[in-house]
């Protein structure tokens, strides 16, 4: 017994020694102007860079980014890639908080926190860049949220973006595609700048929908039991806005003779530029000699059509 304590005893000694060594070693590193950021790991065809916080944009450095297959991540769970790379996103959140703002170079940035990590899938499809919550409904269920930022060039247009919300949240500056699909669930879509060009297609659920400006193309949105609000939009084709039980408010950047109306109105109170429409027994048609029509169908909720403040 006494050898064997004597034998731990010269282990722990040992470790002790190489303990203080390491410390001293890395001490005398960053009083040579070295740190902790320096760190660089390959893993296959994956390049793990410096750590970026889960913080605003501007806060990383990222080096060596132009190579061949382009894709890195770090080892705290951070994804970047050259914008021109990406044609189209692919998210599924399930219940996760995202965060989209605007990179200060041309690189795409994905951060995910560390407990998301080990659910959160973030890879490239051919050009397309997918965001995948992976968790099942029980884990959903009784695990917290995880938090994401994905910072984008400013003024970078995707073709196509496809978003399901599931029970999370959405914040944006900025959004700029040629087409978009948005599933609505029981979250919340808040964005400062949206810009649909050619078709935005959203189902929403019973959570909040709101955009401070919007500029959109052939458009159709299906609200649900929750708010849905669109401060400023300019439509620059035909449109249809179907209310469920929520409130539905859009604030057209345009006077009413710009558009055509085609309303229809069931036990909600629909009203269009400041005239009431309720329990309309048939379809009401207004002919303005427009380029482009608007569709109201007003559900149970109440659905108001009116011009935005900031229109001139």
């Amino acid at each position: 017994m006494n050898k064997i304590n004597a034998i731990i005893k010269h282990l722990l000694i040992a470790c002790l020694i190489c303990i203080v060594i390491g410390g001293g070693v890395m001490i005398a590193g960053v009083a040579l102007g070295g740190s902790f950021s320096d760190a660089s790991i390959s893993v296959g065809n994956w390049n793990l860079l410096s750590p970026w916080p889960f913080r605003g944009s501007g806060s990383y450095q990222v080096e060596d980014a132009d190579t061949a297959d382009a894709w890195t991540v770090t080892a705290d769970g951070v994804y970047s890639v050259p914008a021109d790379h990406i044609k189209n996103l692919n998210i599924v959140l399930r219940k996760c908080e995202l965060v989209i703002g605007a990179s200060e170079d041309d690189q795409i940035y994905v951060s995910v926190d560390q407990f998301g990590q080990e659910y959160c899938k973030v890879e490239p499809d051919n050009d397309t860049l997918e965001i995948i919550d992976t968790r099942s409904d029980k884990q959903v269920t009784k695990q917290t949220k995880i938090r994401l930022r994905m910072d984008i060039p400013q003024d970078y247009r995707f073709n196509k973006v496809k978003l399901e919300i599931g029970a999370g949240d959405i914040q944006m500056e900025e959004l700029l595609t040629k087409k978009m699909n948005l599933a609505g669930g029981a979250g919340a879509f808040r964005a400062q700048s949206l810009t649909v060009s050619d078709a935005f297609d959203a189902e929403l659920g019973v959570g909040d929908f709101y955009i401070e400006h919007a500029k959109l193309g052939d458009t159709k949105i299906q609200c649900g039991v929750g708010a849905m609000e669109i401060a400023s939009c300019k439509l620059t084709g035909d449109a249809l806005f179907r209310g469920g039980v929520g409130d539905v408010t859009i604030g057209l950047d345009a006077e009413e003779k710009d558009y055509n109306y085609h309303l229809a109105s069931g036990l909600g109170r629909l009203t269009v530029f400041g005239r009431n429409y309720h329990v309309l027994n048939k379809a009401k048609e207004q002919n303005n000699d427009a380029d482009y029509t608007i569709t109201l169908d007003c559900g149970a909720g109440a659905m108001c059509i009116k011009q935005a403040k900031t229109t001139r």
